[in-house]
């Protein structure tokens, strides 16, 4: 069988939000990237969940028409690692990165019900293997850090603060 489904998505549209995407793939997104947004930081799960809801009675008056797989998934790198975007994505997706925050959760549910579920969460704060990025080419600022580098910085850096402390 062929698989004809569009990169970035799980599975094909549907009326409502799927209740285990939300909670296993949505909502623990959301509360990632705005934990340190004022006014979000103590959102729990019922708080997304309404959010969500709302966002399913509205999905006819998102004021952003765009919710291709590619759109959906430049908007999550803009949430998660904007560094790995264009200047260009940048300055289109940092709005709406920036903007309410209850639109960012419309475009999500709306991608959703129109076109089946996208993985969030769980793809962490790389790009999608779906849209794979062009690092080589890409300036200096716009390439993803050195994960293993930074990971040996910090722990450099909390080696020297316990050696500190000791004294």
């Amino acid at each position: 069988m062929v698989n004809t489904r569009a990169p970035g998505t799980v599975q094909t549209p549907t009326d409502s939000v799927d209740a285990f995407w939300a909670r296993n793939e949505l909502i623990p997104f959301l509360m990632t990237v705005f934990r340190n947004r004022a006014g979000y930081s103590t959102w729990k799960h019922s708080n997304w969940e309404r959010s969500i809801k709302i966002a399913e009675q509205n999905i006819d008056r998102i004021p952003f028409y765009e919710d291709f797989p590619s759109t959906i998934e430049r908007l999550r790198l803009s949430l998660t690692n904007p560094c790995v975007l264009t200047p260009e994505e940048l300055t289109k997706f940092s709005r709406l990165a920036d903007g309410p925050v209850q639109v960012v959760v419309s475009i999500f549910v709306r991608h959703m019900i129109c076109h089946g579920k996208y993985e969030l969460h769980s793809l962490g704060v790389n790009p999608s293997p779906d849209f794979p990025r062009n690092q080589e080419s890409a300036p200096d600022h716009a390439k993803a850090p050195d994960w293993k580098e930074t990971e040996e910085v910090q722990r450099r850096i909390g080696a020297l603060t316990m050696k500190g402390q000791s004294k």
